[in-house]
């Protein structure tokens, strides 16, 4: 379970129905975050209408929201993880020391199955976006 912008919690697991690109990122205040997420708003733009893209950091959903207006970012949702940490324990990306989340993009199909997977082995590495998105159009 996650939490929205508006402080909901979000089970990721329900979402079903759209292919999904998962950007999971420790902070969107680092360098490597910010370009992270940019990457995937604007590698392919036209991404988001066929694909939901999604961005899991720890986060506060308020931090989210004033970096997106800030990065004049749309078209992605964003979720935290910073309640529970529920979402980094259960997928292994939790960064137990520093309580924050690996870098690593995940794809998921219409199902909710994961189809590709990449964690980055250091935090200051960006995964291969192109990759990620191919899997994504790949299973449209």
């Amino acid at each position: 379970t996650l939490v929205n912008g508006s402080m909901q919690p979000i089970n990721i697991a329900e979402a079903k129905g759209k292919v999904r690109i998962i950007n999971v990122v420790p902070s969107l205040d680092t360098p490597v975050c910010d370009a992270q997420t940019h990457e995937l708003v604007e590698k392919d733009p036209a991404l988001a209408q066929s694909i939901e893209l999604v961005t899991i950091s720890m986060d506060l959903p308020f931090a989210q929201q004033r970096w997106a207006r800030a990065a004049k970012v749309k078209g992605v949702t964003f979720l935290s993880d910073h309640r529970s940490g529920d979402f980094g324990i259960n997928n292994g990306l939790l960064i137990q020391p520093l309580r924050l989340l690996a870098c690593a993009v995940i794809v998921t199909d219409k199902d909710g199955v994961v189809r590709y997977l990449q964690v980055v082995p250091e935090v200051t590495e960006l995964p291969d976006m192109d990759a990620a998105m191919s899997a994504a159009k790949g299973l449209m």
